[in-house]
């Protein structure tokens, strides 16, 4: 959700450092990843390095899983280590999803379940972002979309491919397509590299 174009001749460095590990690790370093860049970006913009803040949305990630029958979100060490589906989930702030990674870590799941832990993990994303916007607000300057309208918008989008595939009698369908805030699990720090050497902003 960054505009790449407009950072020029330049490359920036995340670091997360895990300070505790008592699970989802990865998915909270995703998504303090994105205040420090934010953060990152908006001294680049102080300097006069950049014109604009060149962010577009949200990035979140957030852990879910099925631990004795049961859904749970942002599963903890405990948890993570006798789940029977593992799932990360990375959205945008406006529901549309970056990755999707899950296994069954016994036996299998279906539909049904998976439904079921996308939906939950919609609604840790939801508070993750608005913790990110109370933090860096002010540098995203696009409106947030519901997660419900940006679904709207991927099943109409689906309808489109599927409705071209079936004109063309084809079989395959096109279909393109925390912070709990890091404190107490990963310190997170920005470089911006612009040919001259690494800088820790």
């Amino acid at each position: 959700m960054t505009n790449l174009p407009a950072l020029g001749e330049r490359t920036i460095w995340i670091d997360c450092d895990v300070i505790q590990a008592d699970g989802g690790t990865r998915t909270a370093s995703i998504t303090g990843a994105f205040v420090a860049l934010a953060l990152a970006l908006e001294k680049l913009r102080e300097r006069d390095v950049i014109r604009t803040i060149p962010l577009s949305d949200y990035v979140a990630a957030i852990s879910v899983g099925i631990v004795d029958g049961e859904p749970l979100l942002d599963l903890a060490y405990d948890d993570d280590s006798r789940a029977d589906v593992d799932m990360n989930i990375v959205k945008t702030g406006d529901g549309r999803f970056i990755e999707v990674q899950g296994t069954a870590e016994a036996i299998p799941f279906g539909r049904d379940a998976l439904m079921t832990l996308l939906d939950l993990a919609d609604l840790g994303i939801t508070q993750l972002v608005e913790k990110q916007r109370a933090i860096v607000g002010h540098l995203v300057k696009r409106p947030m979309t519901t997660m419900r309208t940006a679904d709207a918008q991927d099943r109409r989008a689906f309808s489109a491919c599927r409705d071209a595939a079936l004109s063309q009698r084809s079989s395959r369908t096109p279909i393109g397509e925390m912070l709990a805030l890091v404190v107490g699990r990963g310190a997170l720090r920005a470089r911006v590299h612009d040919g001259r050497g690494p800088r820790a902003r």
